[in-house]
């Protein structure tokens, strides 16, 4: 943890003592709008934006051919650019989407529930893929969503996120933060959105699922969802690779994810 981190947990908790609503509205912040970061796209990027009631939601389409779905699960879509390139490169028309973390049309915070509905309202506009990599959080948005009922394709999941609660309670564990507060934001979910979290549990959907699946994953990444990753492992057909000490960013760019992409029967144990 670093000395940054430790600091703003301390003022976290001290907050929380004396102005317990500034303490969850600073906790909202953090779990729920992740900053926001100036990125340039190449101008040959055709970027749609898809307004729906939970928010709007970006897209990024870069290259022809068959169809690749790339959903992020922090917002924040350019983190995929580098292996669009590749994959544009080999013949795939590549469809970054980017699902609002936090919804300015009332300038609100909104949640799991939300995003799931803002994806499920988005991909009616979206040219249906013949693959689907998810990053982080993507892997719950992309399960709990109507379409993914019908979806019988390929499927790669970069540092799942499956069991939402559960990373969510690791996080504030981790961080020594007042458990009271995230009791309040799940609370506040269940009164707006009319849904448990913990309802919102991915694995069995994701374990469920027929079509060719990849899981890659680090234990660095701390929300990831290890347990579930075991759960699914378990059975053969299942493609699940743990890059010790590789960062997410690494993953991605890894050559592991073409080779899934193309389904070729390679090693997959290397990260770059």
């Amino acid at each position: 943890m670093s000395i940054n981190t430790q600091l703003m947990n301390f003022a976290l908790k001290l907050i929380n003592i004396f102005f317990p609503k500034l303490a969850y509205s600073m906790l909202k912040k953090r779990l729920l709008m992740p900053e926001s970061e100036s990125n340039e796209w190449a101008d040959d990027i055709k970027k749609i934006v898809i307004e729906t009631k939970f928010g709007n939601v970006n897209t990024y389409q870069y290259g022809q051919g068959k169809c690749v779905w790339l959903l992020h699960g922090w917002s924040n879509a350019y983190q995929f650019w580098p292996l669009m390139k590749k994959l544009a490169n080999q013949g795939y028309s590549c469809i970054a989407i980017e699902i609002p973390p936090h919804n300015r049309l009332n300038n609100s915070n909104i949640s799991l529930p939300k995003w799931v509905n803002a994806f499920d309202r988005a991909v009616k506009n979206i040219h249906e893929p013949t693959h689907v990599i998810t990053q982080g959080l993507g892997a719950s948005v992309i399960a709990n969503s109507s379409w993914f009922t019908g979806y019988q394709y390929d499927l790669t999941l970069i540092s799942p996120v499956l069991n939402y609660l559960t990373s969510l309670k690791r996080y504030v564990k981790k961080n020594t933060i007042p458990s009271s507060l995230l009791s309040r934001l799940v609370n506040e979910i269940y009164s707006t959105d009319k849904i448990h979290l913990k309802d919102l549990d991915a694995t069995a959907t994701i374990n469920e699922f027929s079509g060719r699946l990849s899981i890659f994953y680090s234990k660095l990444d701390g929300f990831t969802s290890l347990n579930a990753i075991s759960v699914i492992a378990k059975n053969d057909d299942r493609k699940v690779v743990h890059f010790k000490g590789a960062t997410t960013q690494k993953i991605i760019n890894s050559k592991s994810i073409v080779y899934a992409i193309h389904g070729e029967e390679r090693p997959l144990d290397f990260a770059v």
